[in-house]
């Protein structure tokens, strides 16, 4: 049976991807190994944070220590500059937690079908 062509992935992702879980992610970690990948001339395409960056492992929110705004919009900026990607790694789940907006706005929608 015939289902059609398998999609090419982004071209990015053809590339040198690093990836590396650490128990001090943070701003300044990421925007430090991007910076030694470009003066080393180390062709990395994409750039992956592992769980960490996120607060509680609360996913879609930046822990505000490790990653305060101010230095998000700055990491950002010198990740596009070396023209590089950046992935952020999230688990399919959702913490049962009143406090969590992902998980109050499920709840909403779920009350609304």
């Amino acid at each position: 049976m015939i289902t059609g062509f398998i999609p090419l992935p982004l071209f990015h992702m053809l590339g040198l991807n690093f990836c590396m879980w650490s128990y001090r992610d943070s701003a300044d970690i990421i925007m430090e190994r991007d910076r030694l990948f470009s003066v080393n001339k180390f062709p990395v395409d994409v750039l992956w944070m592992d769980i960490k960056w996120s607060e509680n492992y609360q996913f879609f929110n930046f822990d505000n220590t490790s990653f305060p705004p101010d230095k998000l919009d700055q990491m950002n900026a010198q990740i596009a500059t070396s023209n590089r990607r950046l992935v952020l790694v999230i688990d399919p789940m959702v913490q049962n937690n009143t406090d969590y907006f992902v998980f109050t706005n499920g709840i909403k929608l779920e009350n609304n079908s």
